[in-house]
């Protein structure tokens, strides 16, 4: 831009130097040549008076900057000249950098920060063949890491599985599911160039390893190993699932359970003894158990009823709180039926005080 404004007016900016130039020295009244006059005259009176001495040193010095002043003028004015052409160069070079910063940034500086992005992405492209060679190696290496943690991660589930499978047989036997069979099985899924490469074949892999971990289950003597989402009965799986929470109790991070029906066909000892597995299981977590038992009811913390009732030609679900007496009316209800005498109501406050200790 200051380029562009010299070009502009060379023409004046030349005239001004040249009249300058010669008003100092080239006329025959020239400036400096009146500044020498002035000077030699001051230095004749100096000597009738040393005050003076300091404003002819001033003069002296004035003539010396006058001296500069007249180099660069007649320098400036011989090196300034009007050029068209590049009046014409300069003006499409500005009106270039105005399109790049409209387009790229508003400054020149942004400008100029885009630029070397760019080149730094040519220069990426031109050496594309180089990173690639260096990203496949780092490629290959974290495919061998993520297989040798996979393969340790499914040695130990497998490890974990045989112990798990004894426990839960030992848990649905006292569960009153005597001659069940339980089984955790470990695939892998071999998928075309998978994560994980194990003796020339890829499998698949997640956040969670290469294992696809299923349970399966035969809940009665004679049939075959079923996955456990087949199980019909939604008693089977209340109980299957208690022995799974009562085992993974500490490591399982879901902090509420519900149990449907978890005591469906069973009563007497293995009720209670779901009850009590209950029990265990709600120190660690909160477990919303609906139940028909009087074993099972008697180990909660709270008691709560559930009926229905028509209100307005519409059935109504109504769910009630129960106090202490209320929770013993309750117990003895499920003991004796509808018919509640002072035998099942001490019955039912035995139970709970034995319970609740």
């Amino acid at each position: 831009e200051q380029e562009l404004a010299v070009l502009q007016h060379a023409e004046q900016l030349i005239q001004v130097a040249s009249t300058a130039y010669e008003a100092l020295s080239q006329r025959e009244d020239a400036v400096i040549d009146q500044l020498i006059q002035i000077i030699r005259s001051l230095e004749d009176i100096e000597r009738i008076d040393v005050s003076l001495s300091e404003p002819v040193s001033n003069a002296r010095s004035a003539r010396y900057y006058l001296d500069d002043v007249v180099v660069f003028l007649q320098q400036y004015r011989d090196r300034i000249e009007f050029d068209p052409v590049r009046l014409d160069e300069v003006q499409e070079r500005l009106e270039q950098l105005k399109m790049l910063k409209r387009k790229y940034g508003g400054t020149l500086k942004e400008v100029c920060v885009y630029r070397d992005r760019m080149a730094d992405e040519i220069n990426r492209l031109e050496t594309a063949d180089e990173h690639r060679a260096e990203l496949e190696e780092a490629l290959e290496q974290a495919r061998k890491n993520l297989t040798a943690k996979a393969e340790k991660l499914s040695t130990a589930r497998k490890k974990t599985a045989s112990r798990m499978e004894t426990r839960v047989v030992k848990e649905l036997t006292e569960l009153g599911m005597k001659k069940t069979l339980f089984q955790v099985h470990i695939g892998w899924h071999e998928v075309a160039d998978g994560p994980i490469v194990i003796e020339g074949k890829s499998y698949q892999a997640d956040a969670s390893g290469m294992d696809h971990v299923e349970f399966l289950i035969s809940p009665n003597q004679g049939e075959e190993l079923k996955p456990l989402v087949h199980i019909a009965s939604g008693g089977e799986i209340s109980r299957v699932m208690l022995a799974l929470k009562v085992i993974l109790a500490e490591s399982d991070q879901v902090r509420t359970l519900v149990f449907d029906e978890v005591d469906l066909g069973i009563g007497g000892r293995i009720a209670e003894s779901i009850g009590q597995k209950l029990k265990l299981l709600s120190q660690s977590h909160q477990v919303l158990c609906i139940t028909h038992l009087h074993q099972v009811a008697c180990w909660g913390h709270t008691h709560f009823t559930v009926h229905k009732e028509s209100s307005r030609g519409r059935t109504v679900t109504q769910i009630n709180h129960l106090d202490q007496d209320g929770r013993v009316q309750e117990i003895a209800r499920m003991l004796a039926g509808e018919t509640v005498d002072d035998m099942a109501v001490t019955h039912a406050r035995e139970i709970l005080r034995r319970t609740l200790v």
